[in-house]
């Protein structure tokens, strides 16, 4: 106790206690506008499975998501803090043929790249394979 105690006299008289870190800046449509290059990896290794582009457009901000070789997806998205979170489909499965599947996704920016985690929802399918779980990342382009 007696040692406790001889800490917070100690750190009130060094000018107090420490101050929390800032805070995430907010993240924001206008943050977003351009086109972004995605890459598609499993959460758990490095392999590309698939790669694309998503773009931002429009005042209000409407988004779109293309995987390579693929028909464009509309992007629903909604901003929280430093997050953008996201939600496309249903629409053809890039990695299961025959089956639709449904994304969401949460995003956040860190410099000119964006990083996130995606999850699938594959309709139609039971059990465990229901779901599946990709890591994105995005690197603005020109």
């Amino acid at each position: 106790m007696r040692l406790s105690l001889l800490t917070v006299v100690v750190l009130v008289a060094c000018g107090g206690a420490a101050t929390p870190p800032d805070a995430p800046a907010t993240l924001t449509a206008a943050d977003l506008v351009g086109r972004w290059r995605f890459e598609v990896r499993p959460v758990d290794r490095d392999t590309v499975l698939a790669t694309g582009m998503l773009v931002a457009a429009g005042d209000p901000i409407a988004f779109t998501q293309q995987v390579t070789g693929r028909d464009a997806v509309p992007v629903d998205a909604a901003f929280d803090g430093d997050s953008l979170m996201t939600t496309s489909g249903p629409y053809p499965s890039s990695f299961r043929a025959g089956v639709m599947v449904t994304t969401t996704g949460v995003i956040r920016m860190a410099g000119d790249t964006l990083h996130g985690i995606t999850t699938a929802h594959y309709d139609g399918v039971a059990g465990a394979d229901s779901l599946a779980r990709f890591r994105v990342s995005y690197t603005r382009q020109p």
